[in-house]
């Protein structure tokens, strides 16, 4: 009998400790949020604006600026005129035109939604950037690309070789510098792509419009190679600096300043003639002349005048 009531006190203190996980709120799950991850690239120049970025996990947007960060599967966007140059942390460096949109991933690779860029990778090794395009892959190693991502994706080689290969097909295309190659889809079972060389004509009437070489105020490193072989102008022809674009040094101030004289502070008054200020005239001190030894002229003669009659009295009549 008392082990009887023994088990059936151990049973009750068991379904004490077990209640609270078999019934009321099931435990909670993992976090699904993202940690966020390490900055990959960074906006290094904004000649014009606007400039997006999606941010990660989100469908917000946030204005990009110069000196932003951009992680892992972030998209960055442009609109309009824009112009932007992104710096990644392998050396490779990214320039977005117009109305463009790429997201950028680790190792790497590049994906371009629509629009145009400037991809250049520095001449190191173990440097490849892979851009994935509508209907192609294109491996850049030790060169610099132009790509216009439009209905008809067109892949400009201007230095070194890219490597270009269409979906479908089974090897790659090499794009030496100053081959255009072009892809089309032709129908739904395959790709048609063919490749040309622009002429020097060619190249200087497309980049005069493209401002992704001469509307940035910073060079690439491989723009002096691109200019000197494919003959393309490389100097800027903006006369205006646009916002967010470093300006020039300001001109050295002489030595020696013009003073700042005071001015009127309401501007609708008529502006008076500014004052010439000059040193204040002192009066001359006055010069002692010494003595001069003269012959004075005598003293003049004093008329010697008559004394004047005295009155007389009259005569006292004698008795």
């Amino acid at each position: 009998m008392l082990k009887v009531r023994t088990g059936l006190r151990w049973v009750v203190i068991l379904g004490i400790f077990l209640l609270p996980a078999c019934g009321g709120h099931p435990p909670k799950p993992f976090s699904s949020e993202t940690i966020p991850t390490e900055a990959i690239a960074e906006i290094t120049e904004i000649a014009n604006r606007p400039v997006w970025i999606r941010l990660l996990n989100t469908d917000s947007e946030a204005i990009g600026t110069l000196g932003k960060k951009i992680k892992i599967g972030e998209s960055i966007r442009t609109e309009g005129n824009a112009l932007v140059q992104i710096s990644l942390k392998s050396g490779t460096l990214i320039r977005m035109e117009g109305n463009s949109n790429l997201t950028i991933y680790a190792d790497g690779k590049i994906a371009v939604t629509k629009g145009e860029i400037l991809v250049w990778v520095p001449p190191q090794p173990n440097i490849i950037a892979k851009i994935t395009l509508n209907g192609a892959i294109a491996t850049v190693k030790n060169a610099t690309v132009y790509i216009n991502s439009a209905q008809i994706v067109q892949i400009l080689n201007l230095e070194g070789t890219t490597e270009v290969l269409p979906t479908g097909a089974e090897t790659p295309t090499l794009v030496k510098a100053g081959q255009n190659l072009e892809i089309k889809f032709e129908d739904k079972k395959g790709i048609k792509n063919s490749h040309k060389i622009l002429s020097t004509k060619d190249l200087k009437t497309k980049f005069a419009k493209i401002k992704l070489l001469s509307g940035f105020n910073s060079k690439i490193g491989s723009q002096d190679a691109i200019a000197i072989n494919l003959q393309i102008p490389i100097s800027p022809t903006d006369s205006i600096i646009p916002i967010n674009r470093p300006a020039k040094n300001p001109p050295s101030k002489p030595a020696n300043p013009e003073p700042t004289y005071y001015q009127e502070p309401y501007p609708y008054y008529e502006r008076r003639a500014e004052p010439v200020r000059s040193e204040p005239v002192r009066n001359p001190e006055p010069q002692i002349s010494q003595p001069v030894n003269q012959d004075l002229p005598p003293d003049p003669v004093q008329p010697e005048l008559d004394e004047p009659p005295q009155p007389s009295q009259p005569e006292e009549p004698q008795p």
